[in-house]
């Protein structure tokens, strides 16, 4: 009888083993699972953060260019290419906004003043061609990149295009006009982009306002637009 008993428990004991053996590897797995899981949704979580800082940080840098471009075109009653140029100039835009395509002029004009608009601008030898395109338009305004920087053979060909010709432009356009504050659109396909990696992006539109307007509503505001600035973000 002792001897059936110590066979059964010999028998059984290294089951028993292997059992608390499977179980503990089994609690191990599991713990390991939740500190790593754990761990990289910690880093995940920071990496996060750290991405929106940085797309923060970019943007409020482009929105402090505009608000200089907006005070920089405030300050004068017309803005030639070559004093666009050289704000640009001054702000080193290749270093300090790497991520910039373009940053554009683009005033309110009358429909009814095309032609003169286009020949006024044609008086620039380096503009000569100068044309506000598409050239049918059922608007009563038209908002036409005027000026360009980097003036590049690749942004010079889209001067001239009527940004309120294409139905997001215009209602992101007339959403910062109304307001008085920046407006960044959805992602948007830019105008002749030649490399398709760079095809996409999105824009930033602050208003800039004839001088000598009040400016305290919606109304007034309209009233006395004179135009946008924007940086096209690749």
């Amino acid at each position: 009888m002792h001897v059936l008993r110590r066979l059964y428990t010999f028998s059984f004991l290294p089951l028993v083993v292997l059992f608390v053996g499977m179980l503990f590897s089994m609690l191990m797995a599991w713990k390991s699972y939740q500190w790593i899981e754990n761990v990289e949704e910690i880093r995940f979580d920071a990496a996060s953060k750290e991405i929106t800082a940085l797309i923060q940080k970019e943007l409020d840098s482009h929105v402090q260019l505009l608000n200089s471009s907006a005070a920089f075109i405030f300050a004068s009653e017309t803005i030639t290419r070559n004093e666009w140029h050289t704000f640009a100039k001054m702000h080193d835009l290749a270093i300090n906004f790497p991520s910039l395509y373009a940053l554009g002029y683009v005033p309110l004009v009358e429909a009814s003043k095309r032609e003169a608009y286009e020949k006024k601008m044609a008086e620039d030898s380096a503009m000569a061609q100068y044309k506000i395109f598409p050239s049918s338009s059922s608007h009563s305004t038209l908002f036409p990149i005027t000026y360009i920087e980097p003036f590049t053979e690749q942004t010079v060909q889209i001067l001239g295009y009527d940004m309120g010709s294409e139905a997001m432009r215009r209602q992101n356009i007339e959403k910062a006009l109304k307001k008085g504050s920046v407006i960044i659109t959805p992602k948007i396909e830019f105008v002749k982009q030649a490399q398709a990696s760079e095809k996409k992006g999105f824009i930033i539109y602050m208003p800039f306002y004839y001088r000598h307007h009040s400016l305290h509503n919606e109304a007034e505001r309209l009233a006395a637009a004179k135009g946008v600035v924007y940086s096209a973000i690749k």
